[in-house]
């Protein structure tokens, strides 16, 4: 008896004091230093001054409907003459670090004669300041899966990393280096190497896959990249990253809308027109931070220069450029078709939009 009322004892401070341990605000407190103040999506700064900048504008575009879709036709059209200018590739380069060269001679050369060729030519190549090294090889290895006969030569060619390539003093060397690149094709400086419940939203979000395309296929014409499989795997991550966007835009719009129809405020156009508003630009942060997201997260790759950049490249270029198309869609275009669907819906006595 005297054991468990002694334990009993040293067990129940214990717990008192877990209890005030876990009544103290650890949350809050964890919140107040890394998080900050918390406000409301009206009173937030940032969206304050997102509400500013893009009321306006989008009070613009609902007031010229015409206008909109007309404008929104043309940047689409556009990209006929941009998709006439792309070049078209099987795949990009594959700049690596490394080059198989693998020529080929006359049948029925002798054994003396593929190693003298095969020294000469190792030795040619390794000659270039831009070659880290040269392993080459001729005939075949004592294996059924090597049929290369001896005038079939195998070389590899390891290159030095891309900075420590020598340049040449050319005339245009001066000017800065975003310049230079316009001058390389006369006087090369370099060696290079070469949820939607209707038809009508499922319309309206699929809208967004060939205006995301506009720019798309301009950034790939500015970038003087070809159309590859890689810019094609791009393009349809594209699409589902424009149609997540474009849902996302219906949503806040349905919102506002069914808010103000349950608080008895949809009576008129006009309350459809400040529902539309309000839906479109009070929230406008979250439709930024989503996109500003996914574009701060490919931006980088556009820098990259490790193993496997170029196909990476391609595959990031064309999403870069249809996320900003797309976005001025969603935030534009968006909006002034929803109105004027849900205005002939209202027109046509369906009150119940």
């Amino acid at each position: 008896m005297i054991a468990k009322v002694v334990e009993s004892n040293r067990i129940e401070p214990s717990r008192k004091l877990f209890g005030a341990v876990k009544l103290f605000p650890i949350n809050k407190l964890g919140n107040s230093l890394v998080v900050g103040k918390y406000y409301s999506e009206e009173k937030h700064p940032i969206s304050r001054r997102l509400h500013q900048m893009y009321q306006p504008v989008v009070g613009y575009f609902l007031k010229r409907p015409f206008f909109t879709f007309a404008l929104a036709g043309l940047a689409m059209l556009s990209t006929i003459p941009a998709h006439q200018f792309l070049g078209k590739e099987f795949m990009p380069p594959l700049r690596e670090g490394s080059l198989l060269y693998m020529p080929t001679a006359l049948p029925g050369m002798s054994v003396p004669e593929a190693s003298r060729l095969l020294q000469k030519q190792d030795e040619i190549l390794k000659s270039f300041d831009e070659v880290e090294s040269v392993f080459g090889k001729a005939g075949r290895a004592n294996t059924s899966t090597d049929v290369a006969p001896l005038s079939m030569v195998e070389t590899t060619v390891v290159l030095k990393p891309h900075r420590e390539w020598q340049e040449k003093e050319r005339w245009y060397s001066f000017l800065p280096d975003f310049l230079q690149p316009f001058f390389r094709p006369i006087w090369p400086d370099r060696i290079s190497e070469e949820e939607p419940g209707s038809w009508v939203k499922t319309s309206i979000v699929l809208l967004s896959v060939p205006f995301s395309l506009v720019g798309a296929f301009w950034f790939l014409w500015i970038l003087d990249y070809n159309v590859s499989i890689a810019t094609w795997v791009g393009m349809i991550a594209l699409m589902g990253l424009s149609a997540e966007t474009g849902i996302f835009m219906l949503m806040y719009l349905d919102l506002a809308v069914n808010d103000r129809k349950s608080k008895g405020q949809m009576t008129s156009v006009s309350d459809l027109y400040s529902a539309v508003i309000e839906g479109s630009v009070n929230r406008i942060r979250p439709k930024t931070m989503i996109v500003m997201t996914a574009f701060l997260g490919l931006l980088p790759i556009m820098w990259s220069t490790g193993l496997g950049a170029d196909v990476a490249k391609r595959v990031a270029a064309p999403m870069i450029g249809g996320l900003f198309t797309s976005f001025l869609l969603i935030l534009l275009v968006y909006p002034v078709i929803y109105y004027e669907w849900k205005k002939q819906e209202y027109k046509m006595g369906a009150r119940g939009f």
